[in-house]
């Protein structure tokens, strides 16, 4: 809902709609948004953004012929600014100096958060993002590629990405090559509370992945090391909280894990199911943080012709960026599946399955935490 005014009063009706028509339409008790910006937080005008020319790494801006939006800036206010041309993940950026040199006003700043652009108000979102939600997906090796919604079943709720790529390839042109699929659905939630000086803020996000992948090895190789398969950066979700818009655009990096020993010969695959997150409280700098997590494995028994010591399995990080910058995220192994043969020992294989959990907060309010779980 947009337009409304902080401190208005307001009412909203609700109708059921189907074939037979709409319904009688609830009306809810009226309620007042409360959201108020801090002193000195500035909202950049369509004037200003046209003037915008240039966004740098080291966190400057620079405008040309600039309105006296930005010129009357100073040292110490925060701007803010949604969705535009010199801005596509948004803007939240505190003033260190302006300077003007002809028609050019650079505008050196350095990162802001929430609670110092506002005073007061309450943000909240929940979402599944799916392959149709992806605006940008770039592998990080050749044979990795994202499915599109069409062909992924039930791409509306989540992406599949296929895999073929040697893991690791031989002077010999001899390789560990691995193939099959990974599907992931991200859900996530968001709110946060800013009243009397303090960040209220909570965050649950899951991955559920449905994996089937296989390993071929013609020689004999050891891993430790996380392979990058690609990222995918989906479409911004904008709102505004008062007078200052919010931007957030989640984005999600997939890796492989491998560590241990892989045998010449070895010929193994395994297919799974998990869901796995964390739901995470916090009140300005402190965290609480409950797990959240499920597992389901069906293994093939590995070929192989001598021994095998390996633990290997998908990773992937959730990260909700909040104007470009990292705020909630939640960093999981998903499930590393361990898996320990002999052709000489009794039973001949075993396989073992463990999950690590980061998360945490970054970005979100001036205070940062972090939990491990």
């Amino acid at each position: 809902v947009t337009g409304l005014t902080s401190g208005t009063a307001y009412s909203f009706g609700v109708s059921a709609v189907n074939a037979q028509g709409t319904g009688l339409a609830s009306t809810s008790a009226p309620a007042t948004p409360d959201a108020t910006a801090t002193p000195g937080t500035v909202v950049l005008d369509a004037a200003s953004l046209s003037a915008l020319t240039g966004v740098h790494t080291d966190g400057s801006l620079t405008f040309t012929d600039a309105p006296t939006q930005v010129t009357g800036l100073t040292s110490g206010d925060v701007i803010a600014a949604g969705i535009a041309a010199a801005t596509p993940q948004g803007l939240l950026r505190q003033v260190t100096s302006v300077t003007t040199s002809g028609s050019t006003t650079t505008v050196a700043t350095a990162p802001a958060a929430l609670d110092q652009a506002l005073a007061s108000g309450d943000l909240a979102m929940g979402t599944t993002l799916g392959s149709a939600q992806v605006a940008r997906f770039t592998p990080a090796r050749a044979g990795v590629r994202l499915a599109s919604p069409a062909a992924s079943a039930g791409a509306s709720a989540g992406l599949t990405v296929s895999i073929s790529a040697d893991l690791y390839k031989a002077t010999d042109s001899r390789t560990v090559h691995a193939s099959g699929t990974v599907s992931i659905t991200p859900a996530i939630s968001l709110s946060v509370r800013i009243s009397g000086g303090h960040i209220y803020t909570a965050y649950r996000a899951t991955l559920t992945q449905a994996s089937s992948l296989k390993l071929n090895a013609q020689l004999t190789h050891e891993f430790s090391t996380s392979i990058p398969l690609g990222k995918a950066t989906f479409t911004p979700i904008v709102f505004d909280v008062g007078p200052v818009p919010v931007v957030i655009v989640p984005s999600l990096s997939l890796s492989l894990t491998a560590d241990g020993t892989i045998t010449v010969g070895a010929l193994t695959s395994a297919s799974e199911t998990d869901t796995y997150g964390v739901q995470l409280a916090g009140t300005d700098g402190t965290v609480t943080a409950t797990p959240i997590n499920g597992h389901t494995t069906a293994y093939t028994p590995p070929t192989l012709y001598d021994s095998l010591d390996v633990k290997a399995g998908p990773q992937a990080d959730l990260s909700l960026l909040l104007y470009g910058a990292v705020g909630p995220y939640l960093e999981d192994s998903l499930s590393l599946l361990k898996l320990e043969a002999s052709t000489t020992a009794d039973p001949w294989w075993t396989i073992s399955a463990e999950n690590v959990l980061s998360a945490g907060f970054k970005q979100i309010g001036r205070a940062s935490c972090r939990e491990r779980v």
